[in-house]
């Protein structure tokens, strides 16, 4: 994982991308079902420009682990930043809203002239 940190810093390195994305493949032929690796593939592809194959990756890690909702908000952000698909994206903030843990909120700033889809929402410790 600390892979992915060094290959997504700015400016972007080429070689360390593709390092990081070589050393997640791997981990994932060993670990396929391990949500922490798969959310790490996910954020790299999206520094990659590669929104589809992210999506397709939260969805996968939504079959392996329905309880799990960590990958929620950068979903409905992806969705709605950078595909386009706002109904898509407001599914998911939806969803996410519902299966929130007790004692847990959610934060959407509101602030900013943009549709409200496209916000930042964040998970807050509760």
């Amino acid at each position: 994982l600390a892979a992915v940190g060094l290959a997504t810093r700015k400016p972007p390195e080429p070689k360390l991308v593709a390092i990081a994305d070589e050393l997640i493949g791997k981990s994932l032929e060993k670990l396929p079902n391990q949500t922490d690796i798969l959310q790490a593939q996910a954020y790299l592809r999206h520094f990659q420009g590669k929104f589809e194959d992210e999506i397709a990756i939260y969805q996968k890690i939504r079959e392996i682990n329905p309880r799990d909702i960590r990958y929620l908000n950068n979903m409905a952000w992806t969705l709605a930043e950078n595909l386009k698909k706002y109904d898509e994206a407001m599914k998911i903030i939806d969803e996410a809203i519902g299966r929130k843990p007790k004692g847990h909120d959610f934060i959407i700033d509101r602030q900013h002239n943009r549709p409200a889809v496209s916000r930042h929402m964040s998970v807050t410790g509760g």
